[in-house]
């Protein structure tokens, strides 16, 4: 899916190896990382491959990539971003693998999704290497599909969805707990989810059409009696609770109407509902 030269993106630089892919396959590379200490072993990694004059690491969130990048510059993006809380990198409170929910976390990851479509080009390619996992209660959390979505909510097409096998010795010999009685399969692949940055207008159309489903749920909410304005302040009244969730500001309002109508509500943040 990768053009053979251009600008490759990365707003989760860790690690180096797509550095060295992208520097390897004939693009510039410029990605953005929160740790310093990584920006530097990336870059050492780069150096000791041989391409360091092709990567550029900034140290800087991924959710002000265009301040770093400028808009529309980007060829291609290939990232893979932090699995909730899989794995806590402690880059302070703009880490997200530090946010306090997972509807946090996806809160975040959409202002970074929608930061990429700034920085891309029209038509330009994006993919995403992602994997389920688990929280802490044993819940699976849908990180695939969450990351789908929140492209398509963003001005992205959703293009392809590959399966990526990998070889995992741990989950071998993990298996057995299965019949001890933990009943957790173990998974040996992630997804590579291929996207691609529609044009502004058909963003826009996109956008449009989601404005016009969130009003008429709102719409829908009010009617029932379960939408109320009161000082400034909206409450919605769940039909499932005996209280009313109180909301600061329309917004977090809009984004609870949109989730409660979905089967995934922990994946909707107020943040998240542009």
């Amino acid at each position: 899916f990768a053009p053979t030269s251009g600008l490759c993106l990365d707003p989760f630089a860790g690690g180096g190896t797509r550095a060295i892919m992208a520097a390897k396959h004939g693009l510039r590379y410029l990605g953005t990382e929160l740790r310093s200490a990584e920006v530097d072993a990336v870059l050492a990694r780069c150096e000791s491959a041989g391409v360091a004059g092709s990567v550029e690491i900034i140290n800087g969130d991924a959710r002000y990539l265009t301040a770093f990048t400028g808009k529309s510059v980007g060829d291609f993006l290939l990232t893979c971003p932090p699995y909730y809380d899989l794995e806590v990198y402690g880059a302070g409170a703009s880490d997200l693998s530090c946010a306090p929910t997972y509807r946090d976390f996806c809160a975040g990851i959409t202002q970074v999704i929608q930061a990429t479509w700034s920085a891309l080009k029209p038509n330009a390619t994006s993919v995403w290497v992602v994997g389920l996992i688990r929280d802490k209660t044993g819940e699976l959390l849908p990180l695939n599909h969450d990351i789908a979505r929140i492209h398509r909510e963003n001005g992205f097409m959703f293009r392809e969805e590959i399966i990526l096998h990998q070889q995992n010795n741990g989950a071998i010999q993990r298996i057995g707990q299965f019949d001890k009685g933990s009943r957790r399969l173990v998974r040996v692949h992630e997804y590579a989810l291929v996207f691609q940055r529609k044009p502004a207008e058909l963003r826009a159309n996109r956008m449009t059409y989601a404005a016009e489903q969130l009003l008429q749920r709102l719409d829908d909410l009010s009617a029932r009696g379960r939408l109320m304005v009161d000082n400034g302040r909206v409450c919605i009244w769940p039909a499932n609770r005996s209280s009313g969730d109180e909301f600061h500001s329309l917004r977090e309002a809009a984004a609870f109407a949109v989730a409660e109508s979905l089967s995934s509500v922990s994946s909707i943040g107020a943040e998240g509902v542009q």
